[in-house]
C-alpha cells in the first residue's frame, strides 16, 4: 500500500516519503531529488536484451549469412530456439535463452529471452 501511495504522488525529480497512515515526514529530510527512471524509456540507454535482439532481428530472416534482409544463425547466442510457426515448444525456464519467432514468410516476427 504504501508503495502505492508513493508512486500515485511521484513528481519527476523529486519522491516526498511520507507515512500514509501518520502523513509525517519520512526521516528528518522530508525531500530526496533522485531521477525519475522508467525502464524502457528513461532507462539512461541501457537496453534490455529482449529490446536489442528485438532491434537487430525483427523483420530480417535467419539464414547463413548476414545483409539486409537476413541474420546469420551462427551470430545468434549460444541458448538459441527459432520458433516456426504453430511449432510446439517446452515451458522450461532458460534465463539466458533467447526465443526468435519466425512469421509464415520466415521474417522474425518477435523475439523474447526469458
Amino acid at each position: 500500500m504504501h508503495i502505492l501511495y508513493l508512486i500515485k504522488h511521484l513528481k519527476p525529480n523529486t519522491l516526498k516519503l511520507k507515512y500514509k497512515q501518520h502523513n509525517k515526514p519520512f526521516g528528518t529530510n522530508n525531500k530526496i531529488n533522485m531521477p525519475l527512471v522508467v525502464p524502457g524509456i528513461t532507462s539512461g540507454g541501457a537496453q534490455s536484451k529482449t529490446e536489442e535482439w528485438t532491434n537487430k532481428l525483427v523483420g530480417k530472416k535467419i539464414g547463413e549469412g548476414s545483409d539486409a534482409t537476413t541474420f546469420a544463425r551462427a551470430d545468434l547466442p549460444k541458448e538459441t530456439r527459432v520458433i516456426q510457426p504453430g511449432s510446439m515448444v517446452t515451458k522450461d525456464f532458460k534465463p539466458d535463452r533467447l526465443n526468435v519467432h519466425l512469421k509464415e514468410d520466415g521474417t522474425v516476427s518477435h523475439v523474447d529471452h526469458q
